[in-house]
């Protein structure tokens, strides 16, 4: 076994600590692994200037000394550096002199020897390019892979780093938007963790995790004007509701770090994107709980999925807008089907368990691959 090593995370503007979006969750479960590996482990996160991300910032401040801006805390048992930056996020890419010395000055502090860098966080990998420290490079999210074309120097930074792609069809993404060969790591999760009890006999509760128009908020709520007699619980803080109207078929949680009490609630999980996205982690989440999924056949949901669900075909047209009632009619006809036939809802809850133990065997099987390789040398 190599010598413990010391690795962090380093990001301006794309760590969460509220632990509501996949790619936060997913970066502090990597590190996770990291240090039962033996390794010192450490989040250094900056933040621009806006009102959402001083809130982040000030997350894990309480009973805290701010000085200068920064504090020092720990999430899950990692510990995380937290600096705040008095520029907005535009400012910065204009005139990067201050985020530079910021990120810089504490990588040497923290004698940081591997560097974990993602999506489109241009001028982080630039710091760490020009302090010559090694790491890897993590793509999760196609919106910032069409970001970075207009980044030519950023892409060729990219080709001197280890590259990995949360899916097969984020691969494939990449390869065609930037011409760069990213290796498979799926997202690490604990999903035992994730398990919670629910009841034996299905109910008629949908779930939906929503982040915004794009995740099929306008099919979600025709379903819950059509079907008052269903509950539907929503998660997700940008969440726009029925206007005008307050269903009382509908609890919105806004942004919830433990989802154990919304899987325990829910029975189906609704995932209507009307984008293309990477891969769903909520897809396996629920998978865990036995709870089946109905989504859109779109990006690389079709891959999470496996066979724990049923994929709705949609095809986005960018020229014209979705076809909602349409699509809403689709998804009233399977939720239906499987809540009037136990013996089918049963079936697929055997098979998203099915899927949830195949995707724990996959992920442990590259995790321990790429560590072998990259990490333990």
């Amino acid at each position: 076994m190599s010598p413990k090593k010391r690795i962090a995370y380093v990001s301006l503007n794309r760590f969460n600590t509220y632990l509501c979006d996949g790619v936060s969750n997913s970066t502090l479960d990597l590190l996770h692994f990291l240090k039962a590996k033996g390794h010192e482990v450490a989040v250094l996160t900056f933040f621009s200037d806006a009102p959402y991300k001083r809130q982040a910032f000030l997350h894990l401040a309480s009973g805290r000394s701010i000085e200068g801006g920064r504090y020092a805390a720990a999430l899950q048992g990692i510990p995380v550096h937290q600096e705040w930056l008095a520029f907005d996020e535009q400012a910065l890419l204009d005139s990067p002199g201050h985020y530079l010395k910021a990120v810089t000055s504490k990588i040497r502090e923290e004698r940081v020897e591997i560097v974990l860098t993602s999506e489109d966080d241009f001028l982080t990998l630039f710091a760490v390019s020009a302090l010559d420290v090694p790491g890897a490079h993590f793509f999760h999210s196609l919106a910032y892979i069409k970001h970075c074309r207009s980044f030519p120097l950023f892409i060729k930074l990219l080709t001197k780093r280890t590259l990995f792609a949360a899916s097969r069809f984020l691969q494939g993404e990449v390869r065609t938007a930037l011409g760069l060969e990213p290796e498979l790591w799926y997202p690490l999760f604990d999903l035992d963790r994730l398990v919670v009890a629910r009841p034996a006999e299905p109910a008629a509760s949908l779930g939906y995790y929503s982040a915004g128009w794009h995740k099929g908020d306008p099919i979600v709520n025709r379903l819950v004007r059509m079907r008052p007699d269903w509950d539907f619980t929503v998660v997700g803080r940008n969440y726009g509701p029925p206007e005008g109207e307050s269903p009382a078929n509908l609890r919105a949680l806004g942004d919830v770090p433990d989802l154990g009490n919304f899987y325990g609630r829910i029975g189906l999980l609704l995932v209507p994107s009307l984008v293309p996205e990477a891969f769903s982690r909520v897809i396996l989440e629920a998978a865990a709980n036995g709870i089946p999924v109905l989504a859109n056949r779109i990006g690389g949901i079709p891959e999470a999925m496996g066979r724990s669900g049923i994929l709705i075909d949609y095809e986005p047209d960018p020229a014209s807008r979705p076809h909602f009632e349409e699509l809403a009619g689709a998804y009233l006809r399977e939720a239906d089907g499987l809540f009037s036939k136990p013996e089918r809802y049963q079936e697929l809850s055997r098979l998203a368990r099915q899927r949830a133990e195949a995707y724990r065997s996959e992920q442990d099987r590259l995790s321990l691959a790429h560590y072998e390789r990259y990490f333990n040398r």
